[in-house]
């Protein structure tokens, strides 16, 4: 048994590479069964279960008394595994990338399955990959997931949030939305800009990476002005009530985060005059601000487009050790709607 195992394990790790590597043409037909049986030394029953299998897997077309084909479009992936957290809350914070995520898996006739990252059919899968696998993990990166997908090898894409332990990850460029922000405002003639966050939040440190940069290319003793609150509208409102009372002069200010817009907005209403607000879009009802605050906006959809393009070309052997893409990045003035020509180019990698 263990022998035919790997005669049959060979006959498809053979044939998938000669397809992926051209030697088949897409749309060209393979030897017969009988040919194929002597160039392996297999059975007719070894030939064909490989067959059945590369066909499961989108790389070939069996047609009854005509042969087998190569598909005139090979799938760069047999299968695609979306890990994320599928709570009521976490499906409304994650749905525009879950469509874009869906909508290039479709145009690539990629089947895709959704899992959370506990899941015992999940677990099982990984104990036991099948061939052509690739994984998107969503928002939040679950280690003992992607440490269990890199020890396998296979392909995975960490989308939404800086990886620690993956190495290919497809974000909004939190940095660079921090950096633009401020010097937008810096550009609308604020002196004295400050920035909110919550520090514990590993993007959020990225944007305060990017205020900090902002700052330092005045290359004068413009101070640091950075407060950080725990994620709910009260610590928000108490942080901001204290940043405008020790800071007088204060008339910018950065904000990041995604309840954090609408709870900084009772305590700058009571300051006259009001501080400019610039802030990135982290939720769409942040978009209900546009009249009032630069936004920085990035389309979610296509950070999920950009995550099956990017699993697609790791699949393939086509990326380097690490990489990060971005789409691109639009600063909205007061008023606009996103839309029309972006800051920056895409893909951007880091």
């Amino acid at each position: 048994m263990k022998t035919a195992q790997t005669k049959y394990g060979r006959v498809i790790e053979t044939l998938r590479a000669q397809i992926r590597e051209g030697v088949y043409k897409p749309g060209s037909r393979l030897p017969g069964q009988l040919a194929l049986t002597k160039e392996f030394g297999v059975s007719v029953i070894t030939v064909n279960r490989a067959l059945n299998e590369l066909a499961k897997e989108g790389l070939l077309r069996r047609r009854e008394r005509s042969g087998t084909y190569v598909a005139e479009r090979v799938r760069p992936l047999s299968s695609l595994v979306i890990v994320f957290d599928s709570t009521p809350k976490g499906m409304l914070r994650v749905a525009e990338y879950l469509g874009g995520i869906r909508e290039r898996a479709e145009s690539l006739d990629i089947p895709t399955e959704l899992y959370k990252p506990t899941d015992p059919v999940l677990q099982e899968r990984l104990r036991a990959p099948d061939p052509g696998l690739g994984v998107i993990v969503l928002e939040i990166e679950w280690p003992d997931v992607v440490n269990a997908l890199l020890a396998a090898s296979v392909p995975v894409v960490v989308a939404a949030t800086q990886p620690r332990y993956g190495r290919y990850c497809v974000m909004g460029d939190r940095r660079r939305a921090g950096l633009e922000l401020t010097r937008v405002l810096l550009a609308e003639g604020c002196k004295r800009v400050g920035f909110l966050h919550n520090q514990g939040t590993i993007v959020h440190r990225l944007s305060c990476q990017g205020y900090r940069d902002a700052i330092r290319e005045l290359k004068d003793d413009t101070p640091f002005l950075i407060r950080s609150a725990y994620n709910n509208t009260d610590s928000v409102a108490e942080v901001v009530r204290s940043f405008l009372a020790e800071e007088k002069d204060l008339d910018g200010l950065v904000v990041i985060g995604g309840i954090f817009p609408f709870a900084v907005l009772p305590p700058l209403l009571e300051r006259k005059p009001r501080p400019r607000l610039a802030l990135l879009a982290e939720s769409p009802a942040s978009y209900q601000l546009k009249d009032h605050a630069f936004i920085a906006h990035f389309d979610k959809a296509e950070v999920g487009r950009m995550a099956v393009d990017l699993l697609c070309e790791v699949a393939a052997g086509r990326t380097p050790w690490s990489v990060t893409w971005h789409p691109p990045l639009q600063i909205l003035r007061p008023g606009e709607s996103p839309g029309g020509d972006a800051d920056t180019d895409a893909p951007a990698e880091a």
